[in-house]
């Protein structure tokens, strides 16, 4: 069991770490999506993890898991929150859920 829950561990931490150089477009429309899919594995991946760790009784490994969703919601918050008005951000180009086509002449 314990060697199962290490390697859900792995794969979790580094999708987590590997978020960070999401190499595709992510300001709206689909790719903004696409992003937040992969934050949302990441905190689904991290509370499988909680439970399974629960379970198996490795308290460093919860810690782990639970440090793991943590950084998935943030994520997650980090694209939400200016794009509903609640975040702090320029007004004179705010973030959109969907990317606005360009004028036509």
């Amino acid at each position: 069991m314990r060697l199962g829950v290490q390697a859900r561990l792995v794969l979790v931490v580094v999708l987590a770490g590997a978020i960070v150089m999401w190499p595709y477009a992510r300001e709206c429309g689909p790719g903004l999506f696409a992003f937040m899919g992969a934050e949302a594995v990441i905190v689904v991946g991290g509370l499988w993890l909680v439970a399974c760790t629960w379970r198996s009784r490795m308290a460093k490994t919860h810690g782990v898991a639970l440090v793991l969703v943590l950084w998935g919601l943030m994520l997650i918050g980090h694209q939400i929150l200016p794009r509903i008005g609640y975040a702090k951000s320029n007004p004179a180009n705010p973030p959109r859920w969907w990317c606005v086509a360009p004028a036509a002449r």
